[in-house]
């Protein structure tokens, strides 16, 4: 009867992979990103957008890619009381397009500084990345471009990890970042669902107004309360564009402690979700991750118990290759060589999010 039961389970899980794979891939692939172009003679104006908090390793490179375009208009950076150089640093760079503004006392948080930050742009558009990111050569012509031809009201771009070949857990990341945005592609432009992040986000100014953020309690995660809140309303257009031209670059977390408080971090916001699906999304991932992982510890004590378990893990390897052939080239080494650790480290910090305290981020519960 377990037997039985496991293998049936373990199937249809498989079967729900199959689907979300075939479709995610398909979407990935497909030239059918919102084709009700429009035409515009005039190009919308945008604000940059950057919430900043002890960043002096990054912010002058984040500044100066930026910069770069003279197609540049306004650059809002708000600093979140930085306790190292990053001020001073992002003073440096001298240009009169950057504007420096800082939260006073009593408000902090990212939540914070972007409130802050939106309330002193002015151009009809936003453009948020974060302030340890460089943006690609034709990163805000690109932007502009895209929303002069396509009908959105917000909409996320690619996010990729810095090749940092002395980092040992680049190999590691980039799998784990290269899924998040093929998922995050197809649960926003096709499932309607709240996967995003702030790191390569555009909106509309006067569509703030109108929404109804979650997560009040949260002084981070706006990136997926704003998201949430806009695909809850149905005269909002939503998408995610895998333009190349419009990738932001992410240093890699330096150790595993180090991603561990991030990816912690991150997993804690999801108690806030309003959305059930995306809850009930997350919960199979969960459940379909922990099948496959006893698939090689039940070979060990009872082999015909293992059938499911293991065709379930073959199937998830099989995925990331593609994923990772598809977008970086890579070996079935290079790709799937790091799958089972995957699985563990998603597990864990599934786990650990659910247990009392908050994960510790440059000097903050929260």
């Amino acid at each position: 009867m377990l037997w039985g039961a496991v293998l049936v389970i373990s199937f249809v899980l498989c079967g729900l992979w199959i689907y979300a794979h075939k479709t995610a891939v398909q979407h990935w692939y497909a030239d059918d990103q919102h084709q009700d172009t429009r035409a515009s003679s005039n190009p919308p104006s945008i604000n940059v957008l950057i919430a900043m908090r002890d960043e002096a390793p990054y912010i002058q490179d984040c500044l100066r890619s930026i910069l770069a375009d003279e197609r540049l208009e306004r650059l809002v950076l708000v600093d979140d009381h930085s306790t190292d150089e990053s001020v001073l640093l992002a003073q440096q760079m001298d240009d009169p397009r950057l504007e420096i503004y800082h939260l006073g006392d009593g408000q902090q948080g990212k939540k914070a500084a972007l409130a802050l930050g939106r309330a002193k742009c002015n151009a009809d558009w936003i453009l948020q990345t974060d302030a340890d990111c460089i943006v690609s050569d034709s990163w805000l012509s690109s932007w502009t471009d895209i929303l002069s031809s396509h009908e959105t009201d917000l909409a996320c771009g690619l996010v990729r990890i810095h090749s940092v070949s002395k980092v040992r857990l680049y190999e590691f990341q980039r799998l784990d970042i290269a899924a998040t945005m093929v998922l995050q592609h197809t649960a926003i432009n096709h499932w309607k669902l709240p996967l995003g992040n702030a790191a390569n986000l555009i909106y509309r100014r006067d569509m703030l107004d109108t929404l109804h953020m979650g997560g009040s309690e949260e002084r981070s995660g706006d990136d997926i309360f704003l998201l949430e809140a806009a695909l809850d309303d149905p005269e909002i257009k939503v998408a995610f564009f895998n333009d190349p031209r419009l990738q932001v670059f992410t240093p890699p977390e330096a150790s595993w402690s180090a991603l561990w408080r991030q990816r912690r971090r991150w997993a804690e916001k999801s108690g806030s979700y309003r959305s059930s699906r995306l809850r009930l999304l997350l919960l199979v991932m969960g459940i379909s991750y922990t099948i496959a992982l006893l698939g090689p510890l039940l070979t060990l004590i009872t082999p015909s118990l293992a059938v499911g378990p293991v065709l379930l893990l073959l199937y998830i390897i099989g995925c990331q290759h593609y994923v990772m052939e598809s977008i970086y080239q890579t070996s079935f080494w290079q790709s799937c060589r790091f799958t089972v650790t995957h699985i563990i480290f998603t597990l864990t910090i599934a786990a650990s999010s659910l247990l009392p305290g908050r994960a510790l981020w440059k000097g903050r519960r929260r």
